[in-house]
């Protein structure tokens, strides 16, 4: 199939395609999966619960609400949060995350080209524009318009901030601070997150419920403490439930 097929055939998973076929040109996955003898198909039971500790992370991932990890439920038989990226895989992720922004970023300044600076330069509420012989003695416009170095792709109001276009390969700036006209912003970048905050900033956490399943094969287990709705499972993995 090639890797080219492979990122086509996951497209639903996006990002997590693209993630994946980097961990495999990478040698991540031929690094992990080493036999316990030479010539052997064997696998121990470590490198399993790695690797699917790893795919857990980049396929169905579902998420917990932040304060469901301060209560106090007692599980049986799953260990309901998922652990961290182990390192090599998480520095990879970083890498594959800052390539992709460098990418997108360059990407963005070559279709600012086609921005309407006529709107981009007009206040999106009042509709007031800053451009033209009448605007030309005014001291905010002057102030706008001195501030376009280092910013291509970011909108000369968002300027005033102090954002250039380097803030956009930053993963914490907004998607609003790119030209609107252009119909593209960082949200569309093909980035893949290895933690989700909700809007108080509180972390949350991932369902290890792939993981957990892979151990103790229970679909009970999944109900009563990964609080897995079964017929979402049986959605996805029908021929599991055989």
């Amino acid at each position: 199939m090639g890797f080219a097929g492979l990122v086509s055939h996951l497209h639903y998973h996006e990002p997590s395609n693209l993630v994946f076929v980097s961990f495999l040109v990478n040698g991540l996955f031929h690094d992990l999966c080493q036999p316990t003898s030479k010539g052997s198909k064997h696998f121990s039971q470590d490198v399993m619960e790695k690797l699917m500790l790893v795919l857990a992370h980049l396929f169905g991932r579902r998420y917990f609400p932040p304060k469901f990890q301060d209560t106090h439920f007692e599980f049986y038989q799953s260990k309901v949060f998922l652990d961290e990226l182990p390192e090599d895989f998480s520095d990879a992720l970083d890498e594959y995350n800052m390539k992709i922004m460098e990418d997108f970023t360059a990407f963005l300044r070559i279709v600012s080209k086609l921005a309407d600076m006529n709107q981009e330069y007009q206040l999106p509420l009042s509709k007031i524009k800053f451009t033209g012989k009448e605007c030309e003695d005014s001291q905010l416009v002057s102030h706008l318009m001195s501030c376009k170095e280092g910013r291509v792709a970011i909108s000369p109001f968002v300027c005033l901030s102090g954002n250039f276009d380097d803030d956009l390969l930053r993963l914490e700036t907004p998607n609003h601070v790119t030209l609107g006209t252009i119909g593209v912003n960082r949200s569309q970048a093909p980035v893949l997150l290895s933690q989700k905050f909700d809007n108080r900033g509180r972390k949350m956490p991932l369902n290890a419920y792939a993981l957990d399943f892979y151990k103790h094969g229970s679909l009970l287990g999944l109900v009563q403490d990964n609080r897995y709705v079964l017929s979402v499972y049986v959605s996805l993995y029908p021929h599991l439930c055989l």
